[in-house]
C-alpha cells in the first residue's frame, strides 16, 4: 500500500468476485469474499456526469451511481459484488451492490509510479 493510500483508505469493503453466469437460468455465481482497504462516498462523487449522478457502464447501459468506493486494490472488476464493511456471509445477506464501472488514476505525481488508485462505481 502506498503512503498516500495508507492514511486515506481507512475503511474496509468486502468483494465477492463474479465467477460465471448459467446460460440456461442466468443465475450468477460468485467466489469467496475478500476484503479491501478503501474509503467511500454515497452517490457519484466528484466525477458526476450529470446533476443526477448517472454514468454509462462498459455495456453501454446508463445507471444511477449509488456509491463510489476509492481503493488502491486492483482486484474489484465489472460484475463483482461489493459492500462496505467486513462481511463473511453471502453477498445477498450483506446487501452488496454490483460493480458497474472501475476507473483507474495514475498516482506517479505523488511518487507512487506503480500504485494506481481506483474509483469503483456501484
Amino acid at each position: 500500500m502506498s503512503s498516500i493510500a495508507r492514511w486515506s483508505y481507512a475503511n474496509v469493503a468486502t468483494v465477492w468476485p463474479f465467477v460465471s453466469r448459467d446460460p440456461r437460468t442466468q443465475a450468477e455465481t460468485y467466489g469467496a469474499p475478500y476484503q479491501i482497504a478503501c474509503t467511500w462516498i454515497s452517490g457519484a462523487g466528484r466525477n458526476r456526469s450529470s446533476a443526477t449522478g448517472t454514468r454509462t457502464d462498459q455495456n453501454g447501459q446508463e445507471y444511477l451511481v449509488k456509491q463510489t468506493i476509492y481503493t488502491e486494490d486492483q482486484r474489484p472488476v465489472f460484475r463483482d459484488m461489493i459492500a462496505t464493511g467486513v462481511h463473511t456471509g453471502t453477498h445477498q445477506a450483506a446487501q452488496a451492490n454490483k460493480v458497474r464501472e472501475v476507473v483507474s488514476y495514475d498516482m506517479s505525481m505523488f511518487g507512487e509510479p506503480d500504485s494506481p488508485d481506483f474509483e469503483v462505481y456501484v
